[in-house]
């Protein structure tokens, strides 16, 4: 029952909002067009800023290839509204921090996020939904973040194995830090050098 459940969450509708596996033959561009738009310091994709346009395009593009088993976009009446990426992984600990290392320069920014855990374990054996999510600028500060968290929420808790949903917030985003803290989010760590907060929510059916 509980797998039946799951494949449901793939395609399915929270509060009014449609929430769709990404099709990287049909979203494409939208998600390239949504993401290259926002100018917001964020992290659902960190673009260099030194590269050219063309480059900048190039970059998102290998990073949807990348993330298109995870993502996901969100519609309201027929409108794309933004996309979240649902990440089940090991929970943060020194030694994953290390196998992210030889991952390349991409992981960098969430090497640094880890290891600025003052409370940080040798290894872990749990694992965590990392959630990452963009809502595009007309249809900000309209719920849509809130309902986006609340369908995370929903799909960690169909995997028993998942004890906790963490996600990463750039230190400037108030909106964001504020919609996340008042959903029950407690922060774990603040790295200062690349001025980004880390958060953590635990559920509290897991053991």
């Amino acid at each position: 029952m509980k797998k039946i459940i799951f494949l449901l969450l793939l395609n399915s509708a929270i509060h009014g909002l449609i929430i769709e596996k990404y099709q990287e033959d049909t979203d494409k561009e939208l998600a390239i067009n949504i993401i290259n738009n926002d100018n917001r310091d964020n992290y659902f994709i960190t673009v260099p800023k030194h590269l050219e346009p063309q480059q900048r395009i190039d970059f998102i593009i290998n990073v949807l290839k990348m993330r298109k088993d995870y993502l996901y976009i969100a519609k309201d009446n027929g409108e794309t509204i933004g996309m979240i990426t649902l990440t089940k992984r090991k929970a943060p600990s020194k030694r994953y921090a290390e196998k992210l290392k030889l991952l390349g320069d991409y992981y960098n920014n969430f090497v640094e996020m880890i290891l600025s855990d003052p409370n940080l374990p040798e290894q872990s054996e749990h694992f965590v939904l990392r959630v990452s999510l963009i809502v595009k600028e007309d249809y900000r500060k309209k719920g849509y973040g809130k309902k986006l968290m609340s369908y995370a929420e929903t799909f960690a808790k169909q995997d028993s194995e998942i004890q906790a949903i963490t996600l990463d917030v750039h230190e400037d985003n108030l909106i964001a830090l504020k919609l996340y803290e008042s959903l029950g989010y407690k922060k774990i760590c603040h790295n200062t050098k690349i001025k980004q907060i880390s958060y953590k929510l635990i559920l509290n059916t897991k053991n």
